[in-house]
């Protein structure tokens, strides 16, 4: 197997007070492997709480890459995926977590996928080295693991997620086809319509990513509900977000939209209470806010609360 480049970028230090010690954080980008299992390049930044060897054991925090466009240049979705890491910080800062970001590109001359979001297209993608994007991730999930515990950081066996728009629809997504893998998730604004975690609604199958009804065609496993059953999510938006991916051919395909807008309603916010039921009906552990008089944005209110949503997890 290839040995994996690691490029530094510049250490940022944070003196102890009172001490002659120092805690060193860092951000490296890690090369792609396709020989382990991913062909793109990702991010990790470890904050200075986790940086120096111990016995505590960190979750590892995974944030997907969200460019907002579409283009054939990969540089261009890793220079917005650098973007995304940089504001990542305060985060990983004030929760003591390393923090992820993969690379993945979004081309402009493959539109249909919507690989930022983990779209229908994209999780039918059949071959090359935007297959599968959510093993990819997984792979390099398995691969930081090793990284940092050669540098003596411990994480804990399954990981955080957090995203906005479509960043969040990926996050939300990515869950629910990997449940034992995930121990939480905050979800931003999730494209007007999340994930369902139930295969009808109103006597009509919910197809992916409405719902999960044909999830063992798309990827050979239906939903593990009992795992999806131990994952804590925190569903955020606006009650003015009116940013709805549903409504674009990029984003759902045309069956699919009608059904949403069918069963659901038109807009983002009216549909808001009818997932919270099914995530309800389906036990999942999972809390649902709106914030009045914000669009699609995060906002102060919002940004603690998400805080606050995984520092008061079992464990913490």
């Amino acid at each position: 197997m290839k040995r994996c480049l690691l490029l530094f970028f510049p250490l940022f230090l944070t003196l102890i007070s009172g001490a002659d010690e120092r805690l060193l954080s860092f951000s490296v980008l890690i090369a792609a492997e396709p020989g382990g299992g991913f062909c793109w390049p990702y991010y990790l930044y470890v904050p200075p709480q986790c940086a120096q060897p111990g016995q505590q054991v960190f979750p590892l925090l995974v944030i997907p890459n969200n460019s907002g466009k579409v283009d054939d240049n990969p540089e261009v979705h890793q220079q917005a995926a650098a973007e995304d890491l940089a504001s990542s910080r305060r985060l990983a800062d004030t929760l003591g977590c390393p923090v992820l970001v993969p690379t993945f590109p979004r081309p402009a001359t493959q539109w249909q996928l919507y690989t930022h979001a983990l779209d229908r297209d994209t999780l039918l993608q059949g071959s090359g080295d935007l297959n599968r994007v959510d093993i990819q991730l997984q792979a390099m999930i398995q691969n930081a693991r090793l990284h940092l515990d050669a540098r003596g950081i411990k994480l804990r066996p399954k990981i955080w997620m957090q995203g906005f728009s479509a960043a969040g629809m990926f996050a939300n997504r990515f869950a629910l086809l990997h449940p034992d893998n995930v121990e939480a998730v905050a979800v931003g604004a999730p494209g007007g319509w999340p994930m369902a975690p139930v295969q009808k609604f109103s006597g009509k199958d919910l197809p992916y990513p409405v719902g999960c009804s044909d999830l063992i065609t798309l990827t050979g496993k239906p939903l593990e509900i009992q795992a999806a059953k131990e994952i804590h999510f925190f569903f955020f938006q606006g009650d003015q977000d009116e940013n709805d991916s549903v409504a674009y051919d990029d984003g759902y395909d045309a069956s699919d939209r009608r059904l949403v807008q069918e069963l659901f309603g038109l807009r983002p916010v009216d549909r808001w209470p009818h997932a919270q039921r099914l995530y309800a009906l389906a036990q999942l552990q999972a809390q649902f806010k709106l914030y009045p008089g914000v669009g699609h944005e995060t906002n102060a209110d919002m940004r603690k609360d998400m805080v606050q949503f995984f520092q008061t997890l079992p464990g913490q």
